[in-house]
């Protein structure tokens, strides 16, 4: 599993809160489906997107957050750590 010290510098830490996030705010949501794996995040993050935020997804197969995506990016299993360097 890739990309864990990707997490450690730019994921959700102590202090995040969703509430704030809105216009003005980008939101990349990168192998992980947030609606069977972590449901209050995928509501509060739809939350965040449907106020505006920038949501970007990234993932190798589709989920229910794409639906409030700004962008959406596919990757071949494996990829995670490259393709997110790219965006």
């Amino acid at each position: 599993m890739g990309g864990g010290e990707l997490t450690v510098q730019v994921g959700v830490g102590q202090g995040t809160n969703f509430a704030d996030m809105g216009k003005g705010t980008t939101i990349l949501v990168a192998a992980s489906d947030l609606y069977n794996e972590a449901p209050l995040w995928f509501l509060r993050i739809r939350q965040a997107a449907r106020r505006g935020a920038t949501l970007i997804v990234v993932n190798p197969r589709e989920t229910r957050l794409e639906k409030y995506a700004t962008h959406v990016v596919r990757y071949v299993y494996g990829d995670e750590a490259e393709t997110i360097a790219v965006c």
